[in-house]
């Protein structure tokens, strides 16, 4: 199992969901009534809904859904590794316990959901994988073999697809119904559906604890709905489904100390996992719209430093040489407002929304530049499909300092090669950090500094020129180089 770190005031693990199988006061008299509060605000009463007999709904639900649910049952083959000191002088001490030699099958479980009667089913892509081999259960117990039909790693959907036998070609596979996830509200009863630890067709119930969760470094696209529905390792990629029956997710990750569920679990939402699956079905791959932009939430600070005051709002930190908005005019610092006359002020919502939209769909985008709106038209191109490596640099070096504890250094060919910065980019590299610096927050070793505030820097001491001229005691914008892409950061002032 797979574990990803979350930050927050408790320590928790993501876990993707699939698994391997080896003061109290007295009320006051009347006399002593407290006098009421200087002003309130009248709370609006919950609003009547119909009563529902919710045992009978859930028992109708479960019996609606477990037929199209199958477990998915994954063969993997594992290579053994030689032990590093085999035929070295060292080899005599490690013989105490001989490792296996040669080539191991493991199988993984998880869980699918049927969506077409030809056999289609619904998963997650970690839980087939690297698999060699697939087997699908039915609700009967029948083992059918399946095939891959397509994976996206980049959502963690797959499409398998059910290879029938003779009694399963002459009777129709049980399919489940996909309801409608952008009308998912918080507080809404779901039911998650899978087998947990291979416990097949196993059902638990809760509520929609959340929606629209991303920055979990689950998925490179996240838009995750959060429930307390018991969701435990063998669950990825079983249905979450709502009291109509209809599936509205799809499970893939809980948030744990333990492995096992703590009331957190994840689940892609039905409409983006829709999208996804129809493709992989007709295309075997996904194809996504793409702007060229490297974006980020924008905050007070850099929202002030560009004289903009507005509500929501996301920064352009870099825009792509040959991409569809550097052909439109888009420029580093501007910032979108709106889409297709909808305010923007998330920015994983806006950048899913770009990926699912069909390239060559014009766009028009509302965006704020030099302290004035504009329209821009953008014409989305095909997203590429190689992406560049993220490097990460090491930090030697003093050079010219700042004030703000930066230590900063020309671009020689040492450093150029040390921190594989391209010729063609002119700047102030950054070498050191002092600990206590202000610069410890946003900047990094190797971040190439090209812009002060609107002043572009050629080498250190113009940056440092620079940032000192903008005063000790206030912010400075900074425009730096980093991995090969551009990005707007604030470099808070000196500490006393």
């Amino acid at each position: 199992m797979r574990h990803h770190p979350i930050i927050s005031a408790v320590s928790l693990v993501l876990c993707l969901a699939c698994s391997n199988t080896a003061s109290t006061q007295s009320a006051p008299s009347a006399a002593q009534k407290p006098a009421p509060p200087a002003s309130t605000v009248p709370v609006k009463p919950v609003p009547a809904v119909a009563p529902t007999d919710f045992r009978r709904q859930f028992v109708e639900v479960a019996k609606t859904v477990r037929p199209a649910v199958v477990a998915v049952m994954a063969v993997s083959t594992i290579k053994q590794v030689q032990s590093p000191f085999e035929g070295s002088p060292f080899e005599f001490f490690f013989h105490g316990n001989p490792r296996p030699q040669g080539q191991q099958r493991r199988q993984g479980i998880g869980s699918g959901v049927i969506v077409d009667a030809r056999g289609y089913v619904l998963t997650n892509n970690h839980v087939v994988a690297d698999a060699d081999e697939l087997k699908v259960v039915l609700q009967d117990d029948r083992e059918l073999p399946a095939e891959i039909v397509g994976t996206d790693p980049k959502t963690d959907i797959a499409v398998i697809r059910i290879k029938a036998d003779g009694k399963a070609k002459k009777e129709v596979l049980r399919t489940a119904v996909l309801g409608n996830s952008d009308q998912l509200e918080v507080g809404e009863w779901v039911m998650a559906v899978g087998s947990p630890f291979g416990l097949t067709q196993t059902v638990s119930a809760g509520i929609v604890s959340a929606v629209g969760r991303g920055n979990l470094r689950i998925a490179e696209y996240e838009d995750f709905i959060q429930t307390d529905a018991a969701i435990n390792p063998g669950n990825s990629g079983g249905p979450l489904v709502n009291l109509e029956g209809k599936v509205v997710g799809i499970n893939t990750a809980i948030a744990s100390q333990t492995g096992a569920s703590n009331g957190v679990g994840f689940a892609i939402p039905i409409n983006m996992a829709r999208g996804v699956m129809d493709q992989l079905i007709q295309h075997g791959g996904v194809v996504r719209g793409y702007l060229g932009v490297i974006i980020a939430p924008l905050n007070d600070e850099l929202g002030k430093s560009f004289g903009y005051s507005g509500q929501g709002g996301i920064l352009v930190h870099d825009v792509s040489s040959d991409g569809p908005a550097a052909k439109a005019g888009l420029k580093p610092g501007d910032i979108i407002i709106e889409r297709d006359g909808k305010p923007l002020t998330d920015v994983d919502a806006f950048r899913n929304a770009v990926a699912q939209t069909p390239p060559g769909t014009e766009v028009n985008l509302v965006i704020f530049r030099g302290g004035k709106k504009q329209t821009v038209k953008v014409k989305l191109d095909r997203m590429p499909q190689d992406e560049a490596t993220a490097r990460k640099p090491g930090s030697k070096g003093d050079g010219t300092t700042t004030g703000r504890g930066l230590g900063l250094v020309d671009l020689s060919d040492d450093v150029r090669q040390r921190f594989e910065i391209p010729a063609s980019t002119k700047g102030a590299v950054v070498a050191r950090i002092d600990p206590d610096s202000p610069a410890v927050k946003d900047l990094r070793p190797g971040d190439v500094i090209t812009q002060v505030e609107d002043t572009t820097v050629k080498n250190s001491e113009e940056a440092a020129r620079a940032i000192g001229k903008a005063g000790a005691n206030k912010p400075v914008r900074l425009r730096v180089i980093r991995d090969g892409r551009g990005l707007f950061v604030i470099l808070g002032p000196a500490k006393p």
